[in-house]
């Protein structure tokens, strides 16, 4: 390599700041493994609703019943059309099917705008003025403006299917958001994709994200995350700022999820859930093995409860749920885990600066360069070539945010080039005059090599 003592001194020193960037990141994954021995408890708000409405319990006394085991944490999820038809909060009709009632002397609310009903526009008819603003908006910005025509105050009209219109996601309900956090309850807000996802839609979605009260995690709603298929940048770039983690739902094939997850690695938290569907066909006991193997065993952080509505026992719902949940919880804290939300503060896999990933690197790249001088003869101007491929390639990397599969690369490497520099480097030193003292020595060098080299992986 370099003859010149001040290019290998140089080299030298970039090495060790390397290798003490190195030892401050694995002592900071060791503290936060230790303590980040933290599961949030979630449940579904709508579960509990049901809850309460089958049990004849007051909804308050179902939540407090909840907290005092530990379950800090409740989903909400984006309202559709469909769901607040369901409620009561409005009523949606097919533009045909008004046109006919209207002819048969029903639906006469409607009879006043007879010349401007169509019969392929879905109608929404609410009394309350601040929903029907908060519709209004979500249709503009997913839908378009030009789509919406508003015969009063209380009636709109949109130019879309009834039944795609139906499942359209009209945003949070805030209020409910802050009714809850007054109860002591962190929120995880449920959000919904759209074939016709814009800038604007996510925009508007997270601006939602940042008014709740407390939110401790978002776990997106359906088959695909927000943002997919050509939007996921933007999401990324939304959860960076607000830096608020994204629950990953195991064994759930979410379209998306697996690319968001490399773009934001360290804002991810594994969830495990055990779907209405899945539940049926299980008994308590392997519901709760399910739970707490997922915690011990996989690292789920996040365990969303779902409730029996059928128990063998024939035991009031609610009780035979709360001592189901009683059973999962007592299981995680035996084993030492603690019931409370976790400390992001501590350490973030993506909380690396652009200089601790370069310096990180560069050890690597050094030691592999170092690996190639015993392979092949090294010239100073190859060895510049070289380093001038390393920052440009990382520069190129930081541009086009794929740090996260620079750091993978260079893992890998290290994984190779260490094992193989500590034989090459030292094994050919072994003096067998000194026998077992010697053969010692050698194999120290060769596991203090190795572990700086599993320091930068």
């Amino acid at each position: 390599m370099f003859n010149n003592k001040a290019a290998k001194f140089f080299i030298l020193i970039l090495f060790l700041i390397s290798i003490l960037f190195a030892l401050k990141i694995t002592l900071g994954r060791i503290f936060y493994e230790a303590a980040n021995k933290n599961v949030k408890l979630v449940a579904a708000y709508n579960e509990v609703k049901k809850l309460a409405t089958i049990t004849v319990e007051k909804e308050s006394i179902v939540l407090n019943q909840l907290k005092a085991l530990g379950i800090n944490n409740l989903a909400i999820e984006e309202e559709t059309l469909e769901d607040l038809q369901n409620s009561g909060k409005i009523s949606l009709f097919k533009g045909s099917d008004i046109l006919a009632y209207l002819r048969a002397g029903s639906f006469t609310v409607f009879r006043p705008y007879l010349n401007k009903l169509k019969p392929d526009y879905t109608y929404l008819v609410t009394t309350d003025p601040q929903l029907l603003k908060r519709i209004i908006t979500f249709i503009k910005i997913d839908i378009g403006a030009k789509s919406l025509i508003r015969l009063n105050n209380e009636i709109i009209g949109v130019a879309a299917d009834y039944n795609e219109l139906k499942s359209f996601g009209v945003g949070l309900d805030l209020a409910l958001a802050q009714t809850l956090a007054n109860q002591g309850f962190s929120l995880m807000p449920r959000l919904i994709n759209s074939p016709r996802v814009s800038p604007e839609l996510i925009e508007k979605k997270f601006s939602q994200i940042e008014r709740l009260p407390n939110a401790s995690a978002i776990i997106f709603k359906g088959d695909t995350v927000l943002g997919y298929p050509l939007k996921i940048n933007l999401v990324r770039d939304e959860l960076k700022r607000i830096k608020i983690p994204v629950g990953f739902i195991e064994f759930f094939d979410q379209l998306g999820i697996d690319a968001l997850a490399k773009k934001v690695p360290g804002l991810i938290e594994r969830v495990h859930s055990i779907p209405e569907e899945e539940i049926i066909g299980l008994t308590d006991s392997k519901a709760i093995k399910r739970y707490v193997r997922a915690v011990r065993e996989r690292g789920v952080r996040i365990v969303f409860l779902h409730p029996f509505w059928v128990n063998p026992y024939g035991e009031p719902t609610l009780d035979y749920n709360l001592k189901y949940f009683q059973t999962i919880i007592n299981k995680l804290t035996h084993d030492g885990f603690k019931l409370d939300q976790t400390n992001y503060s501590i350490y973030k896999t993506n909380s690396l600066g652009i200089f601790s990933i370069l310096f990180l690197t560069m050890g690597v790249f050094i030691a592999f360069v170092y690996l190639l001088s015993f392979l092949i003869n090294l010239k100073p101007q190859l060895i510049k070539l070289l380093a001038i491929l390393f920052i440009v390639s990382f520069a190129g990397c930081s541009f086009l945010h794929l740090l996260p599969s620079w750091l993978r690369l260079f893992a890998l490497i290290s994984t190779i080039v260490f094992p193989t520099l500590a034989i090459i480097k030292f094994f050919p030193k072994i003096d067998q005059k000194e026998g077992l003292i010697s053969c010692f020595w050698y194999l120290l060098k060769l596991v203090i090599t190795v572990l700086i080299g599993v320091l930068f992986t």
